[in-house]
């Protein structure tokens, strides 16, 4: 055999043992991964299904949370005040997008309770909270038997309704605080429904389908290749899919659903077609790549190359734009050095100008937020102060007028009542001539100081009116709470024991009030809103100062006779 000869057989046998080798490893190694990785795709598709559907009862229990643990819902159980649903429970359904909220009292009795249907907010049917109470081992009562916190009480979950299923959560109703004793259970629930699926598909990309148990495939078409608990993966042969199914439970901990994907097969016949084109594809190209391409390359095109990706990685690592290569060839790859080395060169120089620009511009940038931050506090602080009477340093008559006139609007458009107090120092004049202006200064400083801190109610406002005199506005706030407030006030400022020797009613600085308290309307003027709570004051002092006086609409003759 010649030299030629053996060469040949050599080259051939390496090339049959190379093709044989990498066959098998194709096959029995990298194969078997195709499939590992269909089934860990079908996988983490039904996971990010199952996650989200956890999110979503995880965000309905905090909400559940939320509500039960909030003072006015505590309250409510014992008062079962129409304010408090006609704020809070009725539009809960659209703004929470849940369907089912029930409010139950420690005996189980619904105290209040509704399920709606979102798309058409019509009221539905659910026979499971349809009756008047739940019994006391009922599911979502459980948490009562179990050794936990107050806070961390609760149930989570599904359950199956005539409706369909239904994400639910209870927790006890406490305190903001979260303290207890409860007062009950509040319950809150989302339907599964074909849109709220539908947002899950969207919020996921993974199409699938909830299946009752009984649906589970047993046709002769389908083969179950693996098993677990909870997951179930079947080989579809007609159609060639590949279906995982995920068992759910229920807050009993019985299966309730099955949730379905069906995953095609692609990655299983891409990975034969790549698999047979790389192997053909490698056993081609390697013989006359390994025997004549590699030596020559080698010594005309990848060392250069690596040479010059050695230069480019060190630029890039050092950020040193001043490195050269100065490769002297004069093929492709000398002009590419040269052309990089040159590119370097102009780089570096538009580097410079432009540090030197960005430089200049964050010197610029910094004077102006500097100046716009000094222009923000200026005007916070002229704001600040032409709302502020200078003397007591609460609200002046013109931020008082421009407020009254707002929540008059408001509370006119809400049909809800408004409440303005009047006071005045009562011998306010003999109190200055005795003791001086200085001390009438310090006296009126304390009122406004009693005045502003008893504020309680949202929204009130204190202003000093003029002189000795203040104004008090309380939105939302009847009659009754009104002259109570006012009481209260007339009390606070007796109780500061201000000595008033020459006061014609007590031997302490006190107060008359005037108070009007009415729900504002088309026909009646804000002017005479406040000549009515000024009668009103007007006959307090009247009647022997140190007083409350209260009128209402019904009084509104009197303004016209008093005016």
């Amino acid at each position: 055999m010649s030299l030629k000869e053996k060469i040949i057989a050599i080259l051939v046998g390496v090339f049959i043992v190379y093709g044989a080798v990498d066959y098998a490893i194709q096959y029995l190694i990298i194969f078997p991964n195709f499939l590992k990785l269909e089934h860990q795709e079908a996988e983490q598709n039904l996971q990010r299904t199952v996650n989200a559907i956890h999110r979503e009862i995880a965000h309905l229990d905090a909400l559940c949370h939320d509500w039960a643990s909030w003072d006015d819902s505590y309250d409510f159980v014992e008062t079962r005040s129409q304010n408090y649903i006609d704020s809070n429970l009725i539009s809960t359904f659209a703004n929470n997008r849940i369907n089912l909220l029930y409010i139950y009292n420690l005996q189980g009795q619904v105290v209040w309770g509704k399920v709606q249907d979102l798309l058409t907010g019509q009221s539905i049917d659910i026979k499971d909270f349809s009756s008047q109470n739940l019994p006391e081992h009922h599911p979502l009562l459980s948490y009562r038997f179990k050794q936990q916190p107050l806070q961390q009480m609760g149930v989570a979950g599904l359950l199956a309704t005539t409706q369909g299923y239904l994400l639910v959560a209870s927790r006890p109703i406490l305190t903001s605080t979260g303290q207890g004793p409860t007062r009950g259970t509040l319950v809150m629930g989302q339907l599964l429904t074909p849109q709220f699926i539908e947002s899950l598909v969207e919020q996921t990309q993974v199409s699938f389908e909830i299946l009752p148990v009984q649906e589970f495939p047993v046709a002769a078409e389908t083969t179950v290749i693996d098993e677990e608990p909870q997951l179930i993966t079947v080989v579809d042969k007609t159609k060639n899919q590949l279906l995982i199914y995920k068992k759910m439970l229920d807050i009993n901990n019985n299966v309730i659903f099955l949730i379905k994907i069906e995953i095609p097969r692609d990655v299983v016949a891409r990975g034969l077609s790549a698999l047979s084109y790389a192997l053909i594809s490698i056993l081609g190209s390697d013989l006359i790549i390994i025997v004549v391409m590699l030596i020559f390359l080698n010594y005309t095109v990848i060392y250069p190359l690596k040479r010059l990706n050695k230069h480019v990685l060190s630029v890039e690592k050092n950020t040193n734009l001043s490195a050269r290569i100065g490769m002297k060839r004069q093929d492709e790859i000398g002009i590419l050095a040269r052309e990089f080395d040159r590119m370097l060169e102009q780089i570096e120089k538009q580097t410079i100008e432009l540090e030197r620009i960005n430089q200049e511009l964050r010197d610029d940038i910094e004077r102006r937020q500097q100046a716009e931050a000094a222009l923000t506090i200026a005007n916070r602080e002229l704001e600040r102060i032409a709302m502020l009477d200078g003397l007591t340093q609460i609200a002046n008559r013109r931020y008082l007028d421009q407020y009254l006139q707002q929540e008059w609007k408001r509370l006119r458009r809400e049909q809800q009542p408004i409440a303005l107090i009047m006071c005045d120092v009562d011998c306010f004049k003999l109190y200055n001539d005795t003791y001086g202006h200085p001390l009438g200064d310090d006296c009126l400083r304390a009122i406004a100081k009693t005045l502003d801190r008893h504020l309680k109610i949202p929204g009130a406002l204190a202003a000093r009116y003029g002189g000795e005199e203040f104004s008090i506005v309380l939105p939302n706030t009847t009659p009754e709470d009104a002259k109570q407030f006012a009481e209260l006030l007339r009390v606070q400022v007796q109780q500061l024991e201000i000595t008033h020797i020459r006061s014609l009613v007590a031997p302490y600085i006190t107060l008359s009030l005037g108070v009007v308290s009415m729900i504002p309307t088309l026909e009646l003027s804000l002017p005479l809103f406040i000549a009515l709570a000024d009668k009103a004051l007007y006959v307090a002092k009247r009647e022997g100062r140190n007083r409350v006086i209260l009128k209402t609409e019904k009084n509104m003759a009197e303004v016209l006779d008093y005016q």
